[in-house]
């Protein structure tokens, strides 16, 4: 087990047996009023501030998971990470539920459970009986189920199957063995149930900032340029087999005739200028090798017939090349001040799979022209070409070049630039209503002004760029990456910008407005009066970003993260739910929690001076270390939460439900309790003590 997963489970090591007072611990008094808590490894359950269940497992150094119930402990199945339609995953033991629970990551659901009797909390059965898959985790050797135990399990779930664990003694040896468990997990799991293989993200579980991959450009284009010298690997290789074969047929003819065929090329003379074929190169050179053969007395009939033939053959073939050479370099020169080729022959061309025009940049007139006869751009150059205030609604210019071009003003409305490669280009201004830019490359390109409703930007690099004033509603910016980008003022009112990345990006006044930035990373971004109102940010992580003003009112804020320095002065969060939400060293002082929905949220080591939280809904909500002087708690509903280490000068909890809150070196000084539900906490019946 990790350390957070220790902190969560609230394990902890008994050193030495324990006598403890019955009364003391709530217990009936029976003939001995002691009782004993043995050493060992400790496994409470809490249910908001209350022990319920306390398992020790003494010998746990050496012995297997054998577990004792200290006198008075709840019998009742720990469920870990519960949903609605998540699957269910049953365990023999609490270790290693939590040890599953901490690598499955929020995969499904983990219930511990000894047996199909143990008994279950009405909303965990609930769900598990409306759960997708249930999977008892069952011994390898008894998958036969000759005990009949599988129909018990299936009276809880009617699908109910086994499955084998890992080899192991246990899953924690399995992991130690190198066993990935939550692989384990997926394979076993019914289609659809398991996240896509793309979405399996390759990170520490243990992280509250997860890994930002950032796509590596240079890797992108050597991709490529592998791609094009892969497609021409068998051409050039036949080729290359072609050179050699007639090389080596070369120099055995070379060798038969007496001569040493390195030798000759190590002395060969450079081509001639003109004309580099000619019978008299044939015939001098054949004449050289009859004179070093008689000087060797080598020159036999059968030689001089054999060099004779082939003396002839190449007079022959020279000759001709000679004639076709003379012909046809006076054509080649012609063809130079000759016009352009024409469009049929380029058709012909392009009919043989040949593109006469792709290795030219094209200009702006080629452009008009081929946009009117209605012909594709797609992974055409036109890098700094103008191509300003054009109509060119629906271009095709996928995997086009568009660097440094510009097309400010121009229309572009529904134009397919997916993939094209627009760095440094102009499109301020532009119309890209419905465009297609999908995995576009378009770093520090400039589209102030833009109008880019309901384009899709899926996957696109947008770092650096200037969409300041840009209007985006619709827009789909789904793991866009936005780093360092300009966006203050700019329109993006239900955009779908779920998993975005905004790092370092300036958000200033910008309208998020309906949108969703589900799992979205906010990294030291600039957000001042940024409005999220009625937004989906959900497992949202707002990461050392700078707001202020910001409206969040009834958004979906379901476990997000705002953490390390995160500021949210003056904002406006009422009728927004932030269940399960972790907020930790945020600064929210004075801004609007009214009538919010936060159970089992966490606010730890806040600023939140004169913060209205009035009417909130914090079932076990925690307000930890933190600083809510002259905060308005009135008529906050948070039984079984926390108020621990939290200065509460002046702070109004009047009307407050704070059953059974834990106020553990709580600050209080003029602190309204007046009508509040004390009940269970240390201060029930003692408020006259406070100052």
């Amino acid at each position: 087990l990790n350390p957070q997963t220790v902190k969560r489970a609230w394990l902890g090591i008994n050193t030495e047996s324990r006598t403890e007072d019955r009364a003391a611990w709530g217990l009936e008094v029976k003939d001995d009023p002691k009782f004993v808590i043995p050493a060992g490894l400790v496994l409470p359950r809490f249910e908001g501030a209350t022990l319920t269940r306390l398992l020790i497992w003494e010998d746990y150094a050496a012995s297997p998971y054998q577990v004792r119930a200290v006198e008075g402990s709840q019998e009742q199945a720990l469920v870990l990470g519960a949903g609605e339609g998540k699957a269910f995953l049953r365990v023999g033991n609490e270790i290693e539920a939590w040890l599953l629970s901490q690598e499955l990551r929020g995969l499904c659901a983990v219930a511990a459970m000894t047996d199909a009797g143990t008994p279950l909390d009405d909303d965990s059965a609930g769900m598990l009986a409306q759960a997708p898959q249930f999977l008892v985790v069952k011994d390898p050797g008894r998958l036969d189920d000759p005990d009949g135990e599988l129909a018990k399990w299936q009276a809880l779930h009617p699908e109910a199957e086994f499955l084998a664990p890992p080899p192991g003694s246990s899953l924690a040896q399995a992991k130690n063995n190198g066993t990935n468990l939550r692989r384990w997990v997926l394979n076993a799991l019914k289609p659809g149930l398991a996240p896509a293989e793309e979405d399996e993200e390759a990170e520490d579980p243990n992280q509250i900032v997860p890994k930002i991959v950032i796509p590596d450009i240079p890797a992108i284009v050597k991709k490529t340029q592998d791609d094009i010298k892969a497609a021409m690997k068998p051409k050039l290789d036949k080729a290359k087999a072609h050179v050699a074969e007639e090389g080596a047929k070369l120099d055995d003819m070379v060798r038969k005739a007496g001569y040493d065929p390195d030798a000759l090329k190590a002395q060969a003379d450079p081509l001639p200028k003109g004309n580099p074929f000619g019978a008299a190169r044939v015939t001098e050179a054949f004449a050289q090798a009859r004179e070093q053969l008689k000087k060797t007395q080598s020159l036999t009939p059968e030689i001089e017939k054999y060099l004779a033939e082939n003396e002839k053959k190449l007079v022959e073939v020279q000759t001709q090349a000679a004639k076709l050479y003379d012909e046809g370099m006076p054509k080649i020169e012609a063809a130079k001040n000759l016009s352009p080729i024409s469009d049929e022959a380029k058709a012909q061309f392009a009919a043989m799979g040949v593109d006469l025009d792709e290795p030219r940049t094209l200009t702006r007139e080629d452009v008009i022209e081929r946009y009117k006869d209605g012909r594709s751009m797609a992974g055409k150059n036109m890098s700094g070409v103008d191509l300003s205030g054009l109509e060119l609604p629906g271009i095709d210019m996928k995997k086009a070049k568009l660097e440094k071009t510009n097309l400010s003003g121009t229309n572009l409305e529904g134009a397919d630039l997916s993939r094209a490669i627009a760095n440094e280009a102009d499109f301020s201004q532009a119309c890209l209503k419905s465009a297609v830019m999908n995995r576009a490359i378009m770093q520090k390109a400039k589209m102030s002004k833009a109008d880019l409703k309901g384009a899709d930007l899926t996957g696109a690099l947008l770092s650096g760029s200037d969409l300041s004033g840009a209007r985006m509603p619709g827009a789909t910016l789904e793991k866009t990456l936005l780093e360092g980008a300009n966006l203050t003022g700019a329109d993006m009112s239900g955009t779908k910008a779920v998993r975005g990345y905004f790092l370092k990006t300036d958000l200033t006044g910008a309208n998020f407005a309906g949108a969703d930035v589900s799992r979205a990373i906010f990294s030291e971004a600039i957000l001042p009066e940024a409005d999220f109102s009625g937004a989906t940010a959900r497992k949202t992580l707002f990461h050392k970003v700078t707001g202020g003003k910001n409206r969040f009112g009834l958004a979906d804020m379901f476990n997000v993260r705002v953490i390390e320095g995160s500021t949210f002065p003056d904002s406006d969060f009422s009728g927004a739910t932030m269940d399960k939400s972790f907020w930790r060293d945020a600064d929210l002082s004075r801004s609007d929690f009214s009538a919010v929905s936060m159970e089992r949220a966490i606010m730890e080591r806040c600023q939140m001076n004169g913060t209205d939280f009035s009417r909130a809904q914090g079932k076990r909500a925690g307000f930890n270390k933190s600083d809510m002087s002259w905060a308005d708690l009135s008529g906050i509903n948070m039984p079984g939460g926390s108020l621990r280490k939290t200065r509460l000068p002046k702070a109004d909890l009047s009307g407050a439900n704070l059953y059974s809150v834990e106020f553990m070196k709580t600050g209080m000084n003029e602190t309204k309790l007046d009508g509040a539900n004390l009940k269970l906490t240390k201060i029930y019946k003692r408020e006259d003590l406070l100052p």
